[in-house]
């Protein structure tokens, strides 16, 4: 079985640009490890965009016991040996390049309703001069990446692996949104929707969460469990997908 565990960065401080972290954000991290047990279970790849803020909190989850001087040079090693793995398309594209858009992505987030907004309306903001993050966008990117690692899962002896991705809040529940959307319908996602702008844009500390991917079987039958404290969504996935498919989660791979 192919693992992968999805988390928001701590709490960031801007103006740190060697750990990106505040010292609540160090301990945030710290603490996600020890309460999901992945000390000592250090996993086999780590994914994240190119900044501190992510690569830092990545560290301390698996290495909670690393000082603030040791961060660094922890995070370096681990890129050079091919453990952290830098995608920089899981951090958000640059809002300020449409106003427009830029405007009414805040009102959403002061209204605590940002992920219906980058469902249902932000994608017609996307072009191809200026791209911004959309939920689908967002899912195109979450999608590339699981795809990846199941390529490279396919192709290791070992049964199982168990890997991190540390990206912007909003990748993990748009790959979910989209993808129950593709299952079960636009009513489902609705309820997905209702679900985590009450429990998780209007609860503090819901960013200390992580939310589940898991994969299992082989290249001629697989099962995909996405999971996160709404519930789990499960579905097939075929072995001979579309040539015309950009993932394996297109809809017309999934069974």
């Amino acid at each position: 079985m192919l693992e992968i565990n999805v988390v928001r960065h701590a709490e960031s401080k801007s103006d740190d640009l060697t750990i990106g972290l505040s010292d609540i954000g160090m301990q945030e991290a710290r603490d996600l490890g020890l309460k999901y047990d992945l000390n000592g279970n250090y996993p086999k790849t780590m994914i994240s965009p190119f900044h501190p803020r992510f690569t830092s909190t990545l560290a301390l989850m698996t290495r909670p016991e690393l000082k603030t001087r040791q961060i660094s040079r922890y995070i370096t090693e681990s890129i050079i040996i091919g453990r952290f793995v830098i995608n920089n398309d899981l951090d958000y594209r640059s809002p300020e390049a449409n106003p427009e858009f830029q405007y009414l992505m805040d009102k959403a987030y002061k209204d605590k309703e940002n992920l219906r907004f980058l469902f249902t309306e932000a994608e017609k903001f996307n072009t191809e001069k200026i791209e911004i993050s959309s939920a689908q966008s967002m899912h195109n990117v979450m999608a590339k990446t699981i795809q990846d690692q199941v390529h490279e899962y396919d192709n290791q002896v070992s049964t199982s692996a168990i890997n991190i991705i540390c990206a912007r809040e909003f990748f993990f529940p748009s790959f979910k949104l989209e993808m129950i959307n593709r299952v079960d319908g636009s009513s489902a996602a609705n309820n997905y929707i209702e679900w985590y702008s009450e429990n998780m844009e209007r609860t503090e500390f819901a960013h200390l969460k992580i939310g589940k991917i898991a994969i299992i079987g082989c290249e001629l039958s697989r099962e995909v469990t996405i999971s996160d404290d709404f519930g789990e969504l499960s579905f097939g996935i075929k072995n001979a997908y579309s040539s015309n498919s950009e993932t394996i989660f297109d809809k017309e791979n999934l069974c």
